[in-house]
């Protein structure tokens, strides 16, 4: 949400040569604008089984049922079939493309965003990530839901990781140029120039991103459905972690979605931890 602007202006922006894209939990549709995937050398749109493909040109539905050959992958949009995990990442990628150097990748698959892109990363180099975190938990928490083959998101807030988790990963590759509510983008730090103007974006930490695209902002009258997690933003960090297990570890937390209710998720369901200026704290909850 709140996206379609940053969007259009960093792929001006950033890297406009590079016209390869990853979208990563699609859901019948594209944050990536039509007018840049009408020029695009490559477009791996990937979602699961049944879905619909996002509205782009020629999409090609490809079942990995199917044996993978040349005469498969000749558009220049593929739609991948098949849900995404860290654990066949790389292999599906790799089977479509030779290329390691999208310019955009987008992740959005309300769970275990985290491990999907730390899988990614190992063998491929996005100009640009957008990725989708759960804007409610704040700097210096560091939660992730964790890869689990039965995972489905039930609709309520226990899902993603958050934007210190996120960060505290990619800070020393990437910048952290923008948050659009519950997106974060990250820029390669030797592409961090606008084509414009020769100058980069401002390069933010977790906490000033947080600050400036959430916490200031308002969000109560946008997310409603987050006004329940507001305490968050107030306790002492420490306070805000036992909020958070108390709260998960509730059935039926808000947002379900599950017929016959949604249960709690315990802890060995995702990982919790308070950043420190060094590097994790043993601070684990």
């Amino acid at each position: 949400m709140d996206d379609h602007k940053f969007i259009n202006e960093i792929l001006t922006e950033i890297e406009p040569q590079n016209t390869f894209y990853i979208d990563i939990g699609a859901g019948g549709r594209t944050n990536i604008p039509q007018e840049f995937l009408n020029s695009a050398d490559l477009a791996i749109f990937c979602d699961g089984p049944g879905r619909p493909p996002p509205h782009a040109r020629n999409a090609q539905i490809l079942s990995f049922a199917k044996p993978w050959t040349q005469e498969n992958i000749t558009s220049k949009t593929v739609f991948v079939a098949e849900y995404i995990t860290p654990l066949n990442v790389k292999e599906l990628f790799n089977n479509i493309t030779t290329r390691r150097d999208p310019r955009m990748v987008d992740i959005d698959v309300d769970g275990y965003d985290f491990f999907i892109l730390e899988s990614l990363l190992e063998e491929y180099c996005p100009t640009i990530i957008m990725i989708e975190i759960n804007e409610k938990i704040p700097p210096p928490i560091s939660f992730s839901v964790k890869y689990s083959p039965t995972y489905q998101h039930d609709g309520t807030h226990f899902f993603g990781v958050s934007l210190t988790k996120v960060y505290d990963f990619l800070k020393d590759r990437y910048d952290l140029v923008h948050v659009a509510w519950n997106n974060a983008y990250f820029v390669l730090k030797e592409k961090n120039v606008k084509t414009t103007t020769g100058s980069p974006y401002h390069a933010y930490t977790d906490v000033e991103a947080y600050d400036t695209f959430y916490r200031n902002r308002n969000w109560e009258e946008t997310l409603r459905h987050n006004r329940n997690m507001a305490p968050m933003l107030t306790l002492p960090t420490e306070e805000a972690c036992k909020f958070l297990r108390d709260f998960f570890e509730q059935a039926n937390n808000s947002g379900c979605t599950k017929p016959g209710g949604c249960p709690p998720h315990t802890r060995d369901e995702y990982e919790l931890y308070v950043m420190t200026d060094c590097e994790l704290s043993g601070n684990k909850y």
